[in-house]
């Protein structure tokens, strides 16, 4: 398989499993973490993000190929945040219609 399509391939898996893994943890923050009040949301951030930002940047040690300058390397970085930024947030985005349309408002 050509690196271009494993790079593609495991964004997209990181981008259909964000918003599982951010629906999980707000499930398991809001039974589990209860007793602690306030301080909830933020243990679910943090799980969410002890997972997802590691992973992120697995994908960019071991898929972003690399650039002979340091210029060259930084815009892949730049690049690569945008791209699983933007694509997270419209999954997220998807993940909430689709709630919406199933469950109504």
């Amino acid at each position: 398989m050509k690196a271009g399509w494993r790079l593609g391939l495991h964004v997209a898996l990181w981008v259909i499993a964000s918003p599982l893994i951010q629906v999980l943890a707000g499930f398991v923050g809001s039974s589990a973490f209860s007793s602690l009040g306030r301080f909830a949301p933020m243990l679910t951030l943090f799980i969410e993000v002890s997972i997802l930002l590691p992973w992120a940047a697995w994908i960019y040690w071991r898929h972003v190929p690399h650039a002979p300058g340091v210029g060259r390397r930084i815009v892949y970085a730049v690049a690569f945040v945008c791209v699983l930024w933007g694509a997270g947030y419209a999954a997220l985005w998807a993940t909430w219609f689709l709630a919406t349309m199933l469950f109504g408002a």
